[in-house]
């Protein structure tokens, strides 16, 4: 078995215990008292770097779920972006339907409205909104006798056909601007109608 030695000076065992060593124990414990204040700074720095740490990690999160709300934000604010967008196409779209309906509206006004008949092998145009005689016939055009009035009676003695291309250009050739159309109607007799004082 060993002897005891002090563990501050290493002297034997006649000087343990002795007032020499006092100054040993002292030592020691200042040594410990250091070493405690050490670790306890140490402690301190380990929490303060653990809270930094923890601190860090919820910033992090924070950033990770607020960048996640903007991106989707953002695909929101980008999809009512696109719905507005095709909302005011669809608008324009109706808007360039209804001026085109007018703009057809106004030309068809501009064109003179004619029927292409046959009538014993020969084309016939009727302009059913034009007068002939009187408000009760209309204008009428063949290659041969060219104008004259036709009533509706004779109108219905005729048949449809779509050999009218030489007879087309004929009547364009004189000035008319067309709008052919198939069968006559009570609307084109109104018109023709109201263009008449008799």
């Amino acid at each position: 078995m060993s002897e005891p030695t002090c563990p501050f000076c290493g002297d034997g065992p006649e000087a343990i215990g002795t007032m020499y060593h006092i100054e040993c124990v002292e030592k020691l414990m200042e040594q410990r008292a250091e070493l405690q204040a050490e670790n306890h700074e140490l402690t301190l720095r380990l929490n303060d770097q653990r809270t930094t740490a923890a601190a860090l990690r919820k910033v992090a999160s924070e950033a990770e779920a607020a960048l996640r709300e903007a991106n989707e934000h953002g695909d929101l604010m980008e999809l009512r972006a696109e719905q507005a967008a095709f909302a005011e196409c669809k608008r324009r779209r109706e808007r360039d339907k209804a001026e085109m309906a007018k703009l057809t509206q106004r030309n068809d006004e501009l064109r003179t409205t004619v029927i292409f008949r046959e009538f014993e092998g020969e084309a016939v145009a009727f302009f059913p909104e034009l007068p002939g005689s009187g408000r009760y016939d209309c204008m009428s055009y063949m290659h041969i006798g060219q104008h004259g009035a036709a009533t509706h009676e004779f109108y219905e003695q005729t048949s449809a056909t779509l050999e009218y291309d030489d007879l087309l250009d004929e009547l364009e050739n004189i000035g008319y601007v067309l709008a052919v159309r198939r069968r006559w109607t009570r609307a084109m007799d109104v018109r023709r109608y109201a263009t008449c004082d008799v």
